[in-house]
């Protein structure tokens, strides 16, 4: 790890870094990650990102390029034990490079980099449609009246639904078509989202009655709908992020049952392993001691135990014992 640390930090390279940032205006820095093994190096800017690899200085704009992202969270015995994380962009040379949990930190970096890249594309897009032209998506388009799925064209007064399931977009249209692919196949996923939400405000998450609905796109405050809709569909490809306030109260429901407690633990469970602020790391510790107890057959528990499981949780509730 000595060596790693050194490759990352040596001034040389981080002065061609800040070089080459600079020559293609990547605008401020934000932060940089270093690869846990190895010299690779990732640095956030405003305008887009710059990665180490190999002793090569690789750059990538978010007002043009394309993201593919895979996350997966892996279960053991019912119990999480990582995440893989892959997220495939072009460079401004038009090459593939591909980032993984190899770099530090990818529950950052990663959500950071599909959102400023749909940020700073929707609105192109969006006037895009407006315009009468079809936005692709690699074998996934969208038009002002049709959604494209390469083998199959669909008007969107058809639509029935549209929704996110375990990494799967789910397309649902008339009487019997539907339609599933794999969210690490559409490139720039949460500017596809956003599209289809601007055109079809009101279709819903799961299939329903098929209703009338005006396809011209609205004139509203496209900014905040844009950051609205992103930051709704990061939370719906990873996980919603629970606040304090909700992690204390599964706590307190879990104090307060008597008798059967399974449903209660795996609610503070799965607050607990999504939870995002104070002692997250010791919140996120405890989810797995939790995790020991939510898995299938049944589990004689006394105060111990659960005291045991729960020493970050209750430290961030001011909770006593149990």
């Amino acid at each position: 790890m000595a060596g790693a640390q050194v490759g990352n930090q040596d001034p040389e390279l981080l002065r061609r870094i800040a070089q080459t940032a600079d020559v293609n205006r990547l605008g401020a820095h934000r932060k940089g990650y270093l690869a846990l093994k190895g010299d690779s190096r990732l640095d956030l800017y405003e305008n887009g990102c710059t990665l180490l690899q190999g002793g090569e200085v690789r750059v990538v704009l978010y007002s043009s390029t394309r993201v593919w992202q895979k996350v997966t969270r892996v279960h053991r015995n019912g119990v999480h034990t990582h995440t893989n994380h892959e997220y495939r962009l072009i460079d401004i040379r038009g090459a593939e490079l591909k980032l993984t949990e190899s770099l530090s930190n990818p529950d950052e970096w990663g959500p950071e980099l599909v959102e400023s890249i749909a940020v700073r594309q929707a609105q192109g897009s969006l006037e895009a449609l407006r315009a009468g032209q079809r936005v692709e998506f690699g074998a996934w388009s969208l038009s002002a009246v049709e959604l494209g799925t390469g083998k199959k064209t669909i008007a969107l007064q058809d639509l029935r639904a549209f929704r996110v399931h375990q990494g799967q977009v789910v397309v649902e249209a008339g009487d019997d078509i539907r339609i599933t692919q794999g969210i690490d196949a559409i490139p720039n996923f949460l500017v596809f989202r956003f599209l289809v939400k601007q055109l079809l405000p009101e279709l819903p998450e799961s299939a329903g009655k098929v209703f009338g609905r005006r396809l011209l796109v609205r004139g509203l405050n496209t900014f905040f709908a844009i950051v609205a809709v992103i930051a709704f569909g990061i939370a719906c490809l990873t996980s919603w992020p629970v606040q304090k306030t909700e992690l204390c109260d599964k706590l307190s429901t879990l104090q307060a049952a008597r008798s059967e407690l399974t449903e209660q633990l795996k609610d503070l469970r799965n607050a607990s392993e999504n939870y995002r602020g104070d002692n997250q790391d010791g919140v996120r510790a405890d989810s797995e001691k939790l995790g020991k107890y939510t898995g299938s057959g049944y589990h004689w528990l006394k105060d111990s135990d659960l005291d045991d499981a729960t020493v970050s949780i209750r430290a961030v509730c001011q909770a006593s014992p149990f």
